[in-house]
């Protein structure tokens, strides 16, 4: 979600209130070799593996995104994207 706010703040269209969520490809695309290894361990897992998988993968997103927002706010020049981070994070 943060992410959608912050790519809005750098383009001059009309603002919208609909979020118009990516598609299957979509998200497929922007994810790195990492993520598509916890994908295909989710799509080929079923029960408790899958359930063990899907924590695990959320989990280690999480931190991810916790470790770049922590990492931007030190250096984040925008008021703007560093007030979004500052939402996202709380």
């Amino acid at each position: 979600m943060a992410s959608i706010l912050l790519k809005s703040m750098e383009t001059d269209g009309k603002a919208e209130g609909a979020l118009k969520p990516p598609t299957e490809p979509e998200v497929e695309a922007m994810l790195d070799a990492e993520g598509k290894s916890s994908l295909d361990k989710l799509k080929s897992s079923s029960g408790k593996d899958f359930d063990k998988a899907y924590v695990t993968a959320q989990l280690d997103g999480h931190k991810k995104l916790l470790t770049i927002q922590q990492d931007y706010l030190k250096v984040g020049q925008s008021r703007e994207h560093l007030g979004v981070t500052k939402l996202a994070r709380g």
